[in-house]
């Protein structure tokens, strides 16, 4: 089973590093290592320039965002299974291993359980989809698919800027062709960097391209715009921080 594993940058020479050095010291070496970087000036592309690994697939060109960059990535893989691990996200030595293991008992779609902070984020509740997002443990790092399974359900709708991955899931958990699952809680992929894209976007602009998302993907507007309020009126904090 040969992984496809993905990172998207710009201008993240050191946190790049450490991501290529933890796919390099997997226990599971069947895998290619697709870097798309948005037009760095910071060393990157001499770096990439230097790195010895026929595994390794690089191109640089500026884009219209992490999506669509990560788009570009699915487009060039190569691999049975695709992941994502961006720019100072790590895997930890069995990451592949795990989710290798996982898919070989049936599953189309895996989510690794990950380190998150001072926690272990673990499990997954698809049934849960209809009232939160928090039902998956993380994007980058814990989510592994099949690339036939990819192609299936479609890439990342790029109108949807900051929660493209939150659309795709959901279309992805209510296709009953496929299956997917959890690695177990003490099977850790590996670890997710704080302080990244998610982080910097505005709650309201978030909760309400949440809203979008329910609403394209047929749930009710009365139901959708419940959740949007109770989200709005429990963090009304984020919302005046950002006004």
């Amino acid at each position: 089973m040969k992984f496809s594993i993905i990172t998207v940058c710009y201008n993240a020479l050191e946190d790049l590093k450490l991501t290529v050095e933890s796919i390099a010291r997997q226990s599971l070496q069947d895998f290619e290592h697709v870097i798309v970087d948005g037009g760095s000036e910071d060393g990157t592309l001499e770096y990439l320039g230097q790195l010895a690994d026929g595994r390794v697939r690089w191109k640089s060109e500026a884009d219209r965002g992490i999506f669509e960059a990560m788009n570009k990535g699915i487009r060039m893989a190569r691999g049975e299974v695709v992941s994502f691990l961006n720019a100072g996200d790590t895997y930890t030595p069995q990451a592949l291993e795990y989710v290798a293991a996982t898919i070989d008992r049936g599953y189309d779609y895996v989510f690794g359980s990950v380190i998150s902070g001072d926690e272990i984020r673990s499990s997954f509740r698809p049934q849960d989809k209809w009232y939160t997002f928090d039902y998956y443990t993380r994007h980058s790092v814990g989510f592994f698919i099949k690339r036939s399974v990819h192609e299936t359900v479609g890439l990342y709708d790029t109108r949807f800027r900051n929660n493209a991955d939150m659309d795709l899931f959901f279309r992805l958990v209510s296709d009953e062709r496929f299956t997917g699952t959890s690695t177990r809680a003490e099977e850790v992929v590996g670890s997710f960097a704080l302080g990244g894209f998610s982080n910097t976007t505005p709650y309201l602009d978030r909760i309400t391209e949440e809203l979008r998302i329910r609403i394209k993907n047929g749930q009710s507007w009365p139901i959708a715009l419940l959740l949007f309020l109770i989200r709005f009126i429990k963090h009304i904090r984020k919302v005046k921080d950002y006004s």
